[in-house]
């Protein structure tokens, strides 16, 4: 069996510039912008509202802390003492925090 001698590289030619006074003046073709809608226009930014104090409460029974049973709090009811300094929404929406009234610890507003 015998090698076939592999193609030697043969090297490209480089390109010589032109000078500058050879080339025409050309114009470069206007840029166009190619939009996916069907209008041709920009897309609008979408529309963003301040929230309300409505809209900032959770709705009812959205809370962070729940008691054993699964339900959300209310002020005055007892907290564990291990909620003490936590805060969480009341049935409500409104924000109640567990804080120690007298000797038991109680959710407040």
């Amino acid at each position: 069996m015998t090698a076939t001698p592999s193609p030697s590289a043969t090297p490209t030619p480089t390109p010589t510039p032109t000078p500058a006074a050879q080339v025409p003046d050309a114009k470069p073709a206007p840029t166009r912008t190619v939009s996916s809608g069907s209008t041709g226009s920009a897309p609008k930014p979408p529309v963003t509202k301040a929230p309300t104090k409505e809209a900032s409460r959770p709705a009812s029974g959205t809370c962070e802390i729940v008691s054993n049973a699964g339900n959300c709090y209310k002020a005055g009811q007892f907290c564990r003492k291990a909620d003490l300094g936590r805060s969480t929404h009341a049935e409500n929406g409104r924000l109640i925090y567990c804080r120690m009234d007298g000797s038991q610890p109680r959710w407040q507003y």
